[in-house]
């Protein structure tokens, strides 16, 4: 039998799969031909979840430490036993120290919105510190919406009719393999494509023009890039003065990055930035399709929020074919009656969940006595991660 499904991997093509099950089991999966984006091919990490799912290496079943942390010693019990062990160490530490001694760590899994929301409101009502989700993708989303607002981006399809592209910050070719054709099919017809990135990966390579700016200087390359659209006057004069506030200010910041300034920055020559920023301030319908990589530095939601300045710059939104992309999540959905935020007491605790190898070695009223980890994995996705694991391996 053929069921209908969707990839649950935090990708953003969300693959249309066709999975064939036999006897409760997951044999085959491939791409569902009937999804208008993905369109039915996928890629191979799809394509093996039958022997991820059925693997004998998957843990089904409560494992209990029984040796010193770190030995990686471990014995199988029941599903009682083990929620009435962890039920009564809460109870303890609440009942010593408060229960904002007690933080969940969590994220995405694998990605439905019941499953990743669904614990919130237990934790909420428990009165336990509050996690603040800072990890992934806020930074961008912050810096984003802090220049066009909330809503979502420009349609990936809307690329074909652009004459002039640019990928900033993302591995499109092998990140994002359903967004390639469009970008591929419109270079074909004629458009430019410019890929930004400090490294000359597989979606550079195919690019007509690759930056390959240092880490961290994505902000000044765009606000010089203005600074020359401003200089040669390519701006649209009638959409700034309909939809945009605080132009004379950002004229005033982008004459502080002449090319030659962020050349000298960004490690790449000033007459390249002189030519993508014409490049830009001249299409027809230009479209950015900016990645995570942007936001990942220090201060990376402001350098978001400054690339995104761009479209506004020259009417881009106007344009058929033109805007930008960061992201193709997002549907509308309204969480609170599983989040359930307003359970949680007033003035409960936050832990920035970047910060987690100092709250586990350095707070105290109350310290962190029991770390809750679900769809998350903080030995080793959290930042200072000698901290996390010294915090760990307390007993």
């Amino acid at each position: 039998m053929w069921k209908r499904a969707v990839c649950t991997k935090d990708c953003p093509d969300t693959c249309g799969l066709l999975v064939k099950v036999e006897n409760g089991q997951i044999v085959k999966v491939k791409g569902d031909p009937d999804h208008p984006f993905t369109a039915g091919f996928i890629c191979k990490k799809a394509a093996h979840f039958p022997e991820h799912i059925h693997s004998s290496k998957r843990i089904i079943t409560p494992l209990k430490r029984i040796g010193p942390k770190g030995t990686a010693k471990f014995e199988p019990i029941g599903w009682n036993q083990a929620l009435d062990e962890v039920a009564s160490r809460m109870r303890s530490v609440s009942s010593e120290f408060g229960s904002e001694a007690i933080l969940p760590y969590s994220y995405g899994g694998h990605m439905g919105l019941v499953h990743r929301n669904a614990g919130h409101a237990f934790f909420n009502r428990l009165g336990a510190s509050n996690l603040d989700y800072t990890i992934c993708g806020p930074a961008a989303t912050a810096g984003f919406e802090a220049s066009l607002g909330k809503g979502p981006s420009t349609e990936i399809q809307a690329a074909l009719q652009s004459d002039y592209i640019i990928i900033w910050g993302s591995n499109t070719l092998t990140t994002n393999l359903h967004a390639w054709p469009y970008f591929s099919r419109a270079q074909k017809a004629g458009a430019t494509l410019i890929v930004i990135d400090p490294y000359r990966n597989r979606t550079a390579q195919r690019a007509d023009v690759h930056l390959m700016i240092r880490p961290g200087t994505d902000a000044a390359l765009a606000l010089s890039m203005m600074q020359v659209i401003i200089d040669k006057d390519m701006m649209d004069h009638d959409f700034i003065a309909q939809n945009t506030i605080g132009f004379e200010k950002l004229k005033i910041r982008a004459k502080e990055y002449p090319p030659a300034r962020a050349a000298d920055i960004c490690g790449v020559p000033e007459e390249m930035i002189v030519r993508l920023a014409k490049g830009y301030g001249r299409a027809g319908s230009p479209y950015i399709r900016t990645g995570w990589g942007p936001a990942r530095q220090l201060k990376g939601g402001m350098a978001m929020r400054t690339i995104a300045l761009l479209p506004a710059l020259v009417g881009a939104f106007n344009k058929p074919g033109g805007g930008i992309t960061r992201s193709l999540g997002g549907a509308p959905s309204d969480l609170r009656s599983l989040t359930r935020s307003d359970l949680r007491p007033p003035g409960t605790r936050t832990v920035n969940m970047v910060e987690l190898g100092n709250a586990l070695t350095t707070l105290t009223n109350p310290p962190i006595k029991m770390l809750y980890v679900y769809l998350s994995n903080p030995a080793v996705v959290a930042p200072q991660s000698r901290d996390v694991l010294k915090g760990l391996a307390r007993e």
